[in-house]
C-alpha cells in the first residue's frame, strides 16, 4: 500500500508539474506523514522505499505487466517518473537506443535473471538479452546486457577471463557505437579496463565520465569503488561504495561489495551489518553469505564459516571460489583432511575440463602451507589477467602467510598497475 501511495504522488507530480523537480522531504511529508522537521540524512525512509519501488516496477514489466506499452520508470537519484512510450514503429537513426515492447521486454527480463549472480542465471539471461537483439538488432541496451552477463561470468570466476572479458568489451563496445552516451556501457568499459586490462588510468577516466554523465548511476559508483580498493585506496573505495549504497540502498551486491570492502580494512563489525542487510534483502544471495563466512574465519568462528559456505555453496551451484574458500576454512579450523578432500575435488574438477581460477587453487595451498604450491598458481593467475589478482592480491587477509616472501613482491611488481 505504501509503494502505491509513494508510485501514485510521484506520477501525478510529474503530471501536474512538468520539468519540477521533487524533493526528499516533500515525499516523506506526502507519502510517509512526516513532519516539516524531517532530516533526510538521519532518516533514509523515502531513497529506501524508492530503491524498493524501482524494483518492483522491474519485477512487474518483466512478468505480469510485460504487454504494457507504458513504462514508468523511476530514475537512480531523482523522484520524478519518467513515461516511456514503447512503439514498434519507433526507430532512430545515428545515435541512440533503438527500442521497441517486444525487445524491452525480454531486456528486463535479462535484467531480471543477471541480478541473482548464479551461472544458470546468467546463462538464462544472456538468451533473454539475444532474443532482445534478434527482435531488434539496435537496441544497445541489450548488447549491454551481454556485456554484463560475461563480465560478471569472468569476475566471480565461472569461465577463464580470456574467455569472458574479450567478448563484454566487445558487446559493451556495440552498445556504445549505437548510444554514445550510454552511461552504462562508460561503467562496464571501466570496470574491464580495471579488472582484466589492469590500466587503472584508463579505467578512472571512464568510471568519471560514467559519473559525470549521470550522477545518480550507483553501478558506475559501485564499480568504482571497486577498483579503488584494489588499487589501494581504500578511504576512497569506501565513500565510492557507501554512495552508491545511497543511490540503490535496495541492491544486494551493492551491499556485498560494501562488506567486500570492510572485510579487507578489518572493519568486521560494519561487513557483518552489510552482508546482513544483503541477505535480508535476499536471503538466498550467495555471494553475501560468502563473505559473511571469511568474515566468520577472520574471527576464528569457524563453525559459522562453514555453515555459511556451504550455504554459498549450494546457492551459487558450486561456485568453485566457494568450495575453494571451504577448504581454506576448514585448514584455518585444524580439519586437514577435509580441507585436503576438497582440493581434490577442484583437482578433478579441473581434470574434466572445469574450470577452477587459479587464485582460488593459490589460497587452497596456501592455507595448506604449501608455499611453492601456491605461487605457482598465483603466477598462474598473473598470466591470465585474473580478476582476482586486480581485487585481492594485496588486499586479501588469507593471503598474508605469502606476503613476506620475495616471490610475492615479484609477483605485485609485475602487475605494475598495483605499485
Amino acid at each position: 500500500m505504501r509503494l502505491q501511495r509513494f508510485l501514485r504522488y510521484v506520477t501525478e507530480h510529474a503530471v501536474e508539474h512538468p520539468g519540477r523537480p521533487i524533493k526528499e522531504i516533500q515525499v516523506a511529508m506526502a507519502v510517509f506523514d512526516k513532519e516539516a522537521s524531517f532530516d533526510p540524512r538521519l532518516d533514509p525512509i523515502v531513497r529506501v522505499e524508492a530503491g524498493r519501488l524501482r524494483l518492483r516496477l522491474l519485477e512487474y514489466y518483466a512478468e505480469a505487466g510485460d504487454r504494457e506499452t507504458i513504462v514508468i520508470e523511476i530514475p537512480q537519484g531523482r523522484y520524478v517518473p519518467n513515461f516511456r512510450v514503447l512503439d514498434k514503429t519507433r526507430r532512430r537513426n545515428g545515435s541512440g537506443d533503438a527500442e521497441d515492447p517486444a525487445s524491452r521486454r525480454l531486456y528486463l527480463k535479462g535484467r531480471y535473471f543477471w541480478g541473482k549472480r548464479t551461472a544458470a542465471d546468467l546463462a538464462k539471461a544472456a538468451e533473454y538479452f539475444r532474443r532482445a537483439l534478434a527482435v531488434n538488432s539496435g537496441y544497445a541496451r541489450a548488447y549491454l546486457g551481454l556485456a554484463d552477463c560475461y563480465a560478471i561470468l569472468g569476475t566471480f570466476g565461472f569461465v577463464p577471463p580470456g574467455g569472458a572479458y574479450p567478448k563484454a568489451k566487445a558487446a559493451a563496445l556495440a552498445a556504445l557505437k549505437i548510444d554514445p552516451r550510454l552511461t552504462d556501457a562508460h561503467a562496464t568499459l571501466a570496470t574491464l579496463s580495471a579488472l582484466y586490462e589492469w590500466d587503472r588510468a584508463g579505467a578512472e577516466v571512464g568510471f568519471r565520465q560514467a559519473i559525470d554523465i549521470e550522477p545518480g548511476y550507483a553501478f558506475a559508483h559501485q564499480m568504482y569503488g571497486v577498483a579503488l580498493l584494489g588499487w589501494r585506496r581504500p578511504e576512497e573505495g569506501l565513500a565510492a561504495l557507501k554512495t552508491a549504497e545511497q543511490l540503490e540502498p535496495l541492491a544486494p551486491m551493492i551491499e556485498t561489495q560494501l562488506a567486500a570492502g570492510l572485510y579487507v580494512t578489518g572493519d568486521h563489525a560494519q561487513a557483518e551489518e552489510a552482508c546482513q542487510t544483503a541477505l535480508e534483502l535476499e536471503p538466498n544471495f550467495w555471494p553475501a553469505h560468502y563473505f559473511q563466512a571469511l568474515i566468520c574465519e577472520q574471527e576464528c568462528r569457524y563453525e559459522e564459516a562453514v555453515q555459511e559456505l556451504e550455504k554459498a555453496i549450494e546457492f551459487s551451484a558450486g561456485n568453485p571460489q566457494t568450495i575453494g574458500s571451504l577448504a581454506h576454512a576448514y585448514a584455518s579450523a585444524g580439519e586437514r583432511g577435509e580441507a585436503c578432500r576438497l582440493l581434490q575435488d577442484l583437482e578433478s574438477r579441473q581434470s574434466r575440463g572445469g574450470y577452477v581460477p587459479p587464485f582460488v587453487m593459490a589460497l587452497v595451498r596456501a592455507s595448506l602451507f604449501e608455499k611453492d604450491a601456491a605461487f605457482e598458481s598465483l603466477k598462474k593467475a598473473h598470466h591470465e589477467q585474473s580478476p582476482y589478482v586486480g581485487l585481492w592480491l594485496t588486499t586479501e587477509p588469507r593471503l598474508k602467510f605469502l606476503r613476506s616472501d620475495r616471490r610475492f613482491a615479484e609477483i605485485v611488481a609485475q602487475a605494475g598497475f598495483l605499485d
